[in-house]
């Protein structure tokens, strides 16, 4: 187990003027499905890992939101949607430790079991490897869960400043289809599926065709596309605890 382990997520503001500064190409909508995150969902992700990760570790919301009830990071930049994701490799807070982990998660992650066995695995880099489906690249980094030790700031600080002059500008073009999480890609070729660690991680959408039960080695569900946790309707996922999604329980 590292020495310290810290949970990341990020809560960003849905405002539609950035996404015409990411260069989006015409007739692209970004904003198609795309969720708005609210301050309960960062709790309920919070309320989730203190119950399946029972061990001393810290967690930290980067977000441009004020007055959370967390701890709490500020976004350095203006960066559109899941842009804003390269800042959980800021090295402002990174650890150069190589035996520290951090593990980040999106919002729509649903903790259903232990997961220390991602914490205590051996990797220096692991994330989703996209899973067999229509549209879908097998094996494609996938940045709904990922996890590192020690400083993997070049990433960061690539994006912010390439090796030929790029700019994050420059970046969010090349890489409008596919994101964040195609840009993660390039800078790692060569990472650890999260699901060749245990078989636990599940995706809701294409590997769970049975709604209301889940396997009962399953310790992260993960979400993909429009639908959310909290937008599941009521009784068709028992498994699924729904009062994490509301705020007056915080």
């Amino acid at each position: 187990m590292g020495n310290m382990v810290t949970f990341i997520t990020v809560l960003k503001s849905k405002k539609e003027s950035e996404f015409k500064k990411a260069g989006t190409p015409r007739g692209f909508d970004f904003s198609s499905g795309y969720a708005i995150y609210e301050t309960v969902h960062v709790y309920a992700l919070k309320k989730q890992i203190e119950k399946h990760y029972p061990h001393p570790h810290r967690f930290i919301v980067l977000t441009d939101f004020d007055d959370m009830k967390c701890e709490s990071i500020k976004l350095k930049h203006n960066w559109p949607g899941w842009w804003s994701k390269i800042e959980m490799f800021r090295p402002d807070f990174l650890s150069s430790n190589p035996d520290d982990v951090f593990f980040y998660m999106d919002l729509d992650t649903c903790l259903v079991g232990d997961i220390s066995c991602y914490i205590d695995a051996e990797y220096q880099l692991c994330a989703l490897g996209e899973v067999h489906a229509p549209g879908l690249v097998e094996g494609r980094l996938g940045s709904g869960v990922v996890a590192w030790r020690g400083n993997h700031s070049d990433i960061y600080n690539t994006f912010v400043n390439g090796p030929h002059g790029e700019t994050p500008e420059i970046f969010m073009e090349r890489f409008f289809v596919g994101g964040d999480q195609h840009f993660m890609n390039q800078m790692r070729p060569r990472f650890t599926r999260i699901q060749d660690i245990d078989s636990g991680c599940i995706n809701f959408k294409y590997n769970l065709p049975d709604k209301k039960n889940i396997p009962e080695n399953a310790k992260i569900i993960y979400f993909h596309g429009e639908l959310k946790p909290w937008q599941v309707e009521h009784g068709l996922c028992p498994w699924l605890d729904l009062s994490l999604y509301n705020i007056n329980n915080y």
